[in-house]
């Protein structure tokens, strides 16, 4: 049952992503329609819009990237692990959300790092510090731990219901 909570909680996180990025998107249709209009229609481009834009395109991606890894909606490679036996397909998949939990603490760590080496610079268009750039990197990471836990949790319970018994018959409780 733990198994259950925990996907109905990581499915709520997931919606949650879905709707910032999808109002990041907007935002970034709305400021991308002010530099057109201001370009083609005012003859005065705003020059914030473009740091604007590729900030907030960081702050979709990232994020999205980890869901993509939690949904498997990423580009995999599977056609040597589809060759194993599925208790070994269970292994496999366990030392790839290891690594990927590994990967995601780096990320997590290497970004705040810089993001605090930056901070205290601002940026030249935007009235922000520079270290926003990288703070991507950290929610990125972060959310791949998590989701990386979530599938090593969940990994861990079906190699574990596919564990032979000592009769040989493999345990479904």
């Amino acid at each position: 049952m733990e198994g259950n909570a925990l996907t109905r909680a990581m499915d709520g996180l997931v919606k949650a992503i879905y709707t910032v990025c999808c109002l990041l998107l907007f935002w970034l249709i709305v400021i991308t329609g002010y530099q057109v209009f201001g370009r083609y229609v005012l003859n005065d481009s705003p020059v914030w819009v473009e740091r604007a834009a590729l900030l907030t395109i960081l702050y979709i991606a990232f994020p999205m990237a980890a869901v993509g890894i939690r949904q498997g909606f990423h580009m995999s490679v599977t056609f040597a692990v589809d060759l194993l036996s599925p208790r070994a397909q269970v292994v496999a998949a366990l030392l790839v959300d290891l690594g990927l939990g590994l990967f995601g603490v780096a990320m997590t760590w290497f970004g705040a790092v810089i993001a605090h080496r930056v901070w205290t610079s601002k940026m030249s268009v935007l009235p922000l510090p520079e270290g926003v750039n990288y703070l991507p990197l950290v929610i990125s990471g972060v959310l791949l731990v998590i989701f990386a836990l979530e599938r090593l949790i969940l990994g861990a319970q079906k190699l574990r219901l596919s564990a032979p018994s000592p009769d040989g018959v493999a345990e479904r409780s």
